[in-house]
């Protein structure tokens, strides 16, 4: 599944990566802290309902069950704020 520019936006995303069956793609906004978060142009509370920093984000997805395989910067790199593009694989049960 990719989900680029969509977790942040879902308020129960655990019931749809319950179907995910071994691959995750999201690239989304990361934050340093909460002060980052509310200086940020991401900052949309009647948008966003997840606001991330990159140990958060890895730690939401392990409790998916999914591991953190890659990750990478290159949509800052290219002029985009602030964003961070993960692969998560499924953990096998």
């Amino acid at each position: 599944m990719t989900l680029w520019d969509v977790l942040e936006h879902i308020p129960n995303y655990q019931l749809l990566l319950a179907n995910v069956r071994e691959w995750l793609f999201v690239s989304l906004p990361i934050f340093r802290d909460a002060e980052h978060v509310l200086r940020s142009k991401h900052f949309r509370p009647t948008e966003h309902c997840w606001y991330f920093t990159r140990d958060g984000l890895v730690y939401a997805m392990k409790q998916c069950g999914f591991e953190l395989v890659a990750e990478s910067t290159f949509e800052t790199d290219l002029g985009r704020e602030d964003i961070g593009t993960f692969a998560f694989q499924r953990v096998a049960q």
